[in-house]
């Protein structure tokens, strides 16, 4: 039996997805950093015209701490689920129905860490971008909910295509006459 375009479609985005994934973390974290160092070098101003105090600069200071161990604890575990999606994607295209079992519950997790990263940011974000530019001469950089959404919007999106083309009738097809 001939291989359905549809899993060749899937596997590509079992490709790209989690690449650009990886990309947009670290897109997001370096914006993140060189806000916190804007913070740190004293760039950032209170609205009053006083400086930023030595305790902001103590926390923008563990932030950047903080977030680095995260965001290379973040990336590690990004690159095992990019490995691991990646090699089940090709084993799905080959005829695997385990490796698409495998993937559809990844790709739900996924698919809902997306949908819950959409909402967070919406509400997060609004009450963090209220609070800094009520106290501070400037506000969180529109990057933050740009790339924030993006990783969230390639989550949400891919997934979903991915779903639907791992369980198209071709595609099931192929892999029931794979098993035998």
């Amino acid at each position: 039996m001939k291989r359905p375009g549809s899993l060749t479609a899937a596997l590509l985005i079992a490709i790209i997805a989690p690449v650009l994934a990886i990309v947009l973390l670290a897109v997001n974290f370096l914006t993140t950093l060189g806000w916190l160092n804007s913070i740190i070098d004293g760039s950032i101003n209170k609205t009053n015209g006083e400086s930023s105090t030595d305790g902001i600069r103590t926390a923008a200071e563990g932030a950047v701490v903080v977030g680095t161990g995260g965001f290379i604890a973040l990336l590690v575990l990004f690159l095992i689920c990019t490995v691991l999606w990646v090699v089940c994607g090709i084993k799905m295209h080959r005829g695997s129905s385990g490796a698409r079992a495998f993937l559809t519950v990844l790709g739900i997790l996924w698919l809902v860490s997306g949908v819950l990263g959409l909402i967070g940011a919406a509400l997060g974000m609004g009450a963090l971008r209220s609070y800094i530019e009520q106290s501070y001469d400037m506000g969180i950089p529109t990057s933050f909910d740009l790339w924030g959404y993006a990783q969230a919007g390639v989550a949400v999106l891919a997934m979903t295509v991915f779903l639907i083309l791992a369980y198209l009738p071709a595609s099931t097809n192929y892999l029931r006459a794979a098993r035998r």
